[in-house]
């Protein structure tokens, strides 16, 4: 027999048992998503499941088709212990998500929205609050403005809602990522400064008459950073060829 298509299934009748011990008459529907998985759906007639399969199959077939209404708050959590705990990435990285959806996400009433009703507006609100100064009261009873969220971390709460949604969308909770429907906020370029010439020369002039000024040389020549510098060893100078070896991480 060969695989069902996408939502083709059976539709029965079954009896079943209230707590009170009364038997009770209901349809069930089963179909097949994506994945091959089993799903039910049931109603009091037939023609009530009926519909209900009918839905099921234009969802699958136009890509709408989710598997649960799990809200945002509940699907960040899940992805959090799921995905992330144990994972390769960073200790930093991994504190970092828990942060943002425990400070940010659950506390706040875009947690509450399931994510089949999850809309690039209710997005967007959600940044745009979370940027506006707002008043608090300290335990002493004095009130105080706390600053908005800086675009830059705004940033980075948009790339990791955007991973999270993806997986949504592959679990079948979502159809659509709304981090893709709207722009990931502008995060302004820190304007590098550098020393002119003339400074440079100065600087190396005060470092040649200064008792660890060799340090600053080193610097200054091979733009290596201040921990390596400190942590760099006579023996990784080779005389030869002029040749610094650094490739061990100094802490």
């Amino acid at each position: 027999m060969g695989k069902r298509a996408n939502g083709e299934g059976t539709i029965y009748k079954t009896t079943y048992k209230t707590k009170t011990g009364k038997e009770k008459t209901r349809w069930v529907g089963q179909y097949f998503d994506k994945a091959g998985k089993r799903n039910n759906v049931t109603g009091k007639t037939e023609q009530e499941v009926k519909d209900k399969m009918e839905i099921v199959k234009e969802q699958l077939r136009n890509g709408t088709y989710v598997t649960e209404n799990i809200t945002l708050g509940n699907w960040l959590k899940q992805w959090f212990y799921d995905f992330i705990i144990g994972s390769d990435l960073k200790p930093t990285t991994i504190q970092g998500y828990e942060s943002i959806i425990r400070l940010h996400f659950l506390p706040d009433k875009i947690s509450k929205i399931r994510l089949v009703d999850f809309s690039p507006e209710d997005l967007q609100d959600f940044y745009n609050r979370k940027q506006q100064p707002t008043k608090i009261i300290l335990k002493s009873g004095k009130e105080t403005i706390k600053k908005g969220l800086a675009p830059k971390y705004i940033a980075n709460i948009h790339a990791m809602l955007h991973q999270a949604l993806n997986m949504a969308i592959v679990k079948h909770y979502a159809y659509a990522n709304v981090c893709e429907q709207i722009k990931s906020p502008n995060v302004p370029k820190k304007k590098i400064q550098t020393f002119s010439v003339e400074e440079l020369n100065k600087i190396i002039e005060n470092a040649k008459k200064m008792e660890n000024g060799e340090i600053i040389l080193l610097d200054i020549s091979t733009g290596m950073r201040v921990r390596r510098n400190i942590g760099f060893k006579v023996e990784k100078y080779r005389l030869r060829n002029r040749r610094i070896n650094s490739r061990k991480n100094y802490k």
